[in-house]
């Protein structure tokens, strides 16, 4: 009995999925694609560009989004993270017109403590220290920054 709606629920998927999409749910000629990093720090060559130039062709890519960051925490960019950013987005134009070459920023994301990837007590009856400028018991601290993290302190 409990078979029969998940058996349904199966076939009606299948035949949603069956046939062949409409030209629009393939591209309307405004897609994009997020590239890595490699494609401005200096590990790619003419030769990949013209791989990507096989890859895109005919495929409705209009924007290029290189990562190009992390970010500092003050905002700016540091200039050997992407020291073949110029020659990319040349290289790009030359072999795809109308391509738009786009940065994608972002930033390192860590937990708000370091103290969040440690995994053992240094000893027995250690607690890890407490974070810099709060002036709560070790014990105290420990215990909050575990149960921030998601994890059970581990035992002392």
């Amino acid at each position: 009995m409990l078979l029969l709606p998940v058996g349904a629920a199966a076939v009606a998927l299948r035949f949603e999925f069956a046939g062949e999409p409409s030209a629009d749910a393939r591209t309307r000629g405004r897609d994009a694609v997020w590239l890595g990093h490699a494609w401005v720090d200096g590990r790619k060559t003419d030769t990949d560009v013209a791989g990507l130039v096989t890859t895109l062709a005919g495929t409705g890519i209009k924007d290029l989004y290189v990562h190009t960051g992390p970010l500092e925490h003050n905002g700016s960019l540091r200039g050997e993270l992407h020291p073949r950013a110029q020659w990319f987005v040349d290289a790009v134009h030359r072999a795809l017109p109308g391509i738009r070459v786009q940065s994608w920023l972002g930033d390192v994301v860590a937990p708000e403590f370091d103290v969040c990837i440690w995994t053992k007590p240094p000893s027995a009856t250690a607690s890890p220290p407490p974070p810099p400028g709060l002036s709560t018991s070790v014990s105290t601290v420990s215990t909050s920054i575990w149960s921030r993290c998601g994890r059970a302190r581990p035992a002392t």
